[in-house]
């Protein structure tokens, strides 16, 4: 489904490789986590506690859908997906980062 189907969604931000690399002990699939970068509008929003439901999108088209109602918001939630693949993390979580990092790596 294209993102244009929800008239109230609004971009906050990009998913990138965070610039710091891992350098523990344990063995890690990924030597960097992911992070999201936030638009300077909307750096409040993103960590305000709020019951919000997000979009994961590529090139418009929705690729998640999920909600947070966490302590530090979006930027919480979104830490989760980034650090799979440095922790132990849950199938799900493992799988979304995986499926973002290779989106990332598309020409």
């Amino acid at each position: 489904m294209n993102i244009s189907k929800f008239p109230n969604a609004f971009y906050v931000g990009d998913i990138v490789h965070h610039y710091n690399e891992y350098k523990g002990k344990k063995y890690v699939c990924y030597k960097r986590k992911l992070s999201l970068i936030t638009l300077s509008e909307h750096k409040k929003i993103v960590k305000e506690k709020l019951a919000i439901c997000y979009f994961m999108v590529v090139n418009g088209e929705v690729m998640k859908i999920g909600q947070t109602s966490g302590e530090d918001g979006l930027h919480s939630c979104m830490g989760f997906y980034g650090v799979a693949g440095l922790d132990d993390p849950s199938q799900t979580r493992f799988g979304i980062n995986l499926l973002m990092r290779e989106e990332m790596e598309k020409p």
